[in-house]
């Protein structure tokens, strides 16, 4: 069963009038773990392997609310369920696991609590996210970058791209010989697909 089983609560309630046809509208999207992706990657030199891992559980909710001076506010509460994280490499995840980088047993799932405010007009491809990142305890302030899409049949997409500092949340690869694999900065990537609620 899945880390992330139990219902999530809504953000923030929804009040304000909704946008206008040429903007996003008003509402609240369920995130779809199906097409749901945080990935991270990253080497420790330009001569060593390249390291990347995904997480399969991944959950969360995308509010969108405007006010009456068409100025709208974007909030996104996205969980991760931290054990299910795969290298596509067997034999690498099983040393994971045993490494245990994330402290599961205390602090099974990670989270990105962030907001962006969007003035009447502005490009949906260059969203500012600013929020909060937690992962082993450790609650770290982020701003990305994010692109926005709506489908216009009840999907809203949205990506965001950046790079993060696993020393800054404790994360360490405790495995003779595999440590100075695991690079210090790692680009993270968030891709995922909501459907309104």
């Amino acid at each position: 069963m899945s880390t992330l089983a139990a219902p999530i609560s809504r953000i923030h309630p929804v009040s304000a009038p909704g946008f206008g046809a040429e903007t996003l509208p008003t509402g609240c999207w369920e995130i779809e773990p199906a097409a749901a992706r945080v990935a991270f990657s990253g080497r420790v030199s330009r001569f060593a392997p390249s390291f990347s891992a995904r997480f399969r559980d991944v959950r969360g909710l995308i509010e969108i609310d405007t006010d009456a001076a068409g100025v709208a506010t974007v909030e996104i509460a996205v969980l991760i369920a931290l054990a299910s994280m795969t290298s596509g490499n067997r034999s690498w995840d099983e040393l994971v696991a045993v490494a245990n980088p994330f402290d599961l047993a205390r602090q099974p799932v990670g989270s990105f609590r962030g907001r962006a405010v969007m003035p009447a007009g502005a490009d949906l491809d260059r969203l500012v996210v600013g929020g909060t990142l937690s992962l082993r305890g450790q609650h770290k302030s982020l701003s990305r970058l994010a692109g926005v899409r709506h489908s216009g049949t009840g999907e809203l997409a949205i990506s965001a791209a950046g790079s993060v500092n696993r020393e800054a949340f404790g994360l360490r690869l405790d495995v003779p010989g595999l440590s100075r694999l695991l690079p210090k900065q790692l680009d993270l990537r968030i891709e995922v697909t909501a459907r309104q609620s």
